[in-house]
């Protein structure tokens, strides 16, 4: 026995809907200008701030390895973290990139 089922009808998108809505984006926006404007004004400060301390890092890595032959300095360790503060950067530019774009 084959039974038919029968849709719902959608309701329109009304004006109730669309004031909704753009009151909605007006709050996005609201929240997330001044959220972008921030990280932009940070953003030399931060890649500055985080690729010396990746250089400086690397170059304190290759200086106790291979001129002072200190054998309790923790090489690996200080390469990741100089590294790790390097890729830092990619989620700091995710941010600017989801706030800036709607």
């Amino acid at each position: 026995m084959a039974t038919t089922r029968t849709e719902m009808p959608t309701p329109e998108a009304g004006p109730l809907m669309a004031v909704a809505r753009a009151a909605l984006l007006l709050l996005w926006t609201a929240i997330r200008l001044p959220i972008v404007t921030l990280l932009i004004i940070l953003e030399p400060f931060v890649t500055l701030v985080l690729m010396a301390i990746a250089t400086l890092g690397v170059l304190t890595c290759l200086f106790h390895e291979f001129l002072l032959k200190d054998p309790h300095f923790p090489f690996w360790l200080m390469l990741g973290m100089s590294i790790g503060s390097a890729l830092l950067l990619l989620p700091y530019y995710a941010l600017i990139r989801i706030f800036s774009t709607r």
